[in-house]
């Protein structure tokens, strides 16, 4: 049972009508102090010492399967201790020595000894990453820039003339290219005749200029969402 559903009394509810119960946390931070949570049951539900140190050590056990190598201090069994300065169930008791298979994997005298030596070490990894890193930069301002001169600049192209202008200078008659204008006609189509692009000179000699033909433009009535120009000649 979730802790966010349960009760102070559940523990001990379930204990009293025979129920093996453990407790323990999928969380990092609770895991380390489990044996505050069921001394809780005790406050809770008025369990006996033994029937709440019950729940961390021996009711697991049983629940896994493993009750016959670990769960009480009995001989032939795994010697996975825990070693405290006080009643295990006490909000004082701090963890001395951990024990596992036989082995010592956590001695508290011992790691307070060793904390100044890892101090030490930190601040020296510390030091020596900070050097590491004024020497890459006192480096990379000795470089010199690798930025490239830029390219010479071409000069800028002189704009062409009009082509007709080469024509009006040659002496030619041109006629300019037709311009779409938008305009405004009625809802029948309506063609505008536009005369053939012809060289003047040789069939119209002596005419005139003449102004440029225009296309006029109509939009498509059934097409309002997605209005397009149609081209009538």
């Amino acid at each position: 049972m979730e802790a966010y559903d349960a009760i102070p009394y559940n523990a001990a509810l379930m204990t009293r009508r025979g129920v093996v119960v453990s407790i323990n946390s999928d969380s990092a931070a609770e895991a380390t102090h489990l044996n505050q949570e069921a001394a809780k049951s005790m406050k809770f539900g008025a369990l006996t010492h033994d029937e709440a140190l019950k729940l961390v050590t021996l009711n697991p056990a049983m629940q896994l399967g493993i009750d016959k190598r670990v769960g009480t201090i009995d001989v032939g069994k795994d010697a996975d201790l825990v070693i405290y300065n006080h009643d295990p169930l006490s909000a004082y008791a701090v963890a001395q020595k951990t024990i596992v298979d036989g082995r010592v994997l956590f001695d508290r005298e011992k790691d307070i000894a060793d904390r100044a030596g890892l101090e030490k070490e930190k601040k020296d990894l510390i030091a020596k990453a900070k050097k590491a890193a004024e020497k890459e930069k006192k480096s990379d301002e000795k470089k010199p820039d690798d930025k490239k001169p830029d390219a010479a600049k071409k000069p800028e192209d002189k704009p062409k003339p009009p082509s007709d202008a080469v024509h009006r200078d040659s002496g030619e008659e041109v006629i300019s290219t037709p311009t779409a204008v938008p305009c405004e006609i009625p809802n029948r189509a309506q063609e505008i005749p536009l005369p053939p692009l012809l060289p003047l000179p040789s069939l119209l000699p002596g005419a005139g200029s003449r102004a440029a033909p225009t296309i006029c433009l109509r939009h498509h009535p059934r097409q309002n969402h997605h209005p397009r120009w149609r081209h009538y000649r």
